[in-house]
């Protein structure tokens, strides 16, 4: 499955990454960029990134254009997974998605996928020197941070996590204290009740109008003006109450509970991976405080906030790189400093 545009524009192929034993499979989107020899086989990292949506909501489609932009124009292969979705899955099974994924990226199948596509595109490494840079939005940063936290276990070792607006952990004060994002409105059990009830394993759907589209890139990855994207695709799960079960896994202090067993303590070693958060200083639905609770536990010399003054949550949500707005500039800074550290200058 897949979009092929030619030679001087990105594909996107769909894949599974993983067959659950009765059958369902569990999707990648993988972006490749169009070839121009600028990058090298031995040192172009593949970006592995997990969707915001609360764990509970959204899919491998719910990426923001301008995180796009920043990895086709440099070159890197990018790799949007799927995973299983609360309520009707586990931490564990969440940290398995994770682990699987990330296998799926260094190991075989997705060199072997890359070297069969079209012109050049297959320009990657074998497994023993794949770079891999793991990435998340809000809660989708989750499994970035699991990705660190886990991290020898995993071969190759990160290069380095990228985390928007994330949550690094989910002991920190905000989720133990009954907090109500929305104002002073609670959300009722029983608007879930359904949705609690299921017992079939979900891994996300994304409506159309929040779906990111390849189309809405013009060949040299500025945006397309002129793409008009549908504001309704009929399907009725755009309408769901998905999203807010976020709000009532915060106000009922379920997250600590659920995740308890896989948050395991980090331990920074020689290779733990470089960290670069990104976090506006006024986000009511993860505030700044979690990302800078993690650069003080692991060190700046390891993790590197970028502040996003004035911004809220899902600050990038419709921009594009070349967008003169403080969020691109900080996303911007952000990138630069990736570089730095894919480029060795940052030790």
């Amino acid at each position: 499955m897949g979009e092929t545009f030619g030679e001087d524009y990105p594909n996107v192929q769909t894949v599974p990454y993983k067959t659950l034993l009765d059958g369902k499979q569990i999707l990648a989107d993988i972006y490749t960029p169009a070839y121009s020899g600028k990058a090298s086989a031995d040192t172009t990292p593949v970006v592995l990134f997990f969707h915001a949506g609360g764990l509970t909501a959204f899919s491998r489609k719910f990426i923001n254009p301008s995180f796009i932009q920043a990895c086709l124009s440099r070159e890197w292969t990018l790799v949007s997974a799927d995973y299983r979705l609360l309520p009707q899955t586990s931490a564990e099974d969440i940290l398995q998605d994770m682990k699987d994924a990330y296998e799926f990226v260094v190991g075989g199948r997705l060199t072997s996928l890359l070297n069969n596509s079209s012109g050049a595109r297959g320009h990657v490494m074998a497994r023993k020197g794949r770079r891999v840079i793991v990435s998340g939005a809000s809660a989708g940063s989750y499994l970035a941070f699991l990705a660190a936290r886990y991290y020898r276990e995993l071969s190759p070792h990160p290069l380095a996590i990228l985390s928007y607006y994330g949550i690094p952990s989910f002991k920190q004060s905000f989720f133990n204290t009954n907090h109500i994002i929305s104002g002073d409105k609670q959300q009722p059990r029983e608007k879930f009740e359904a949705l609690l009830g299921s017992p079939e394993v979900y891994t996300g759907y994304t409506p159309v109008e929040r779906s990111f589209d390849l189309r809405s890139l013009n060949e040299d990855l500025t945006a397309n003006r002129d793409h008009v994207t549908n504001s309704n695709d009929g399907n009725l799960e755009s309408s769901t109450v998905r999203p807010d079960l976020y709000d009532f896994y915060v106000q009922e202090n379920l997250y600590p509970e659920i995740f308890k067993n896989v948050e395991v303590k980090i331990e920074v070693g020689p290779d733990f991976p470089k960290c670069v958060l990104l976090h506006g200083n006024n986000d009511p639905d993860g505030p700044m405080a979690l990302s800078e609770q993690f650069v003080t536990e692991v060190g700046q010399n390891t993790a590197q906030l970028v502040v996003v003054d004035g911004a809220g949550h899902c600050f990038d949500d419709g921009y594009f790189l070349e967008d003169d707005v403080v969020e691109m500039r900080a996303v911007a800074d952000a990138w630069r400093i990736l570089d730095d550290v894919v480029n060795g200058k940052w030790r």
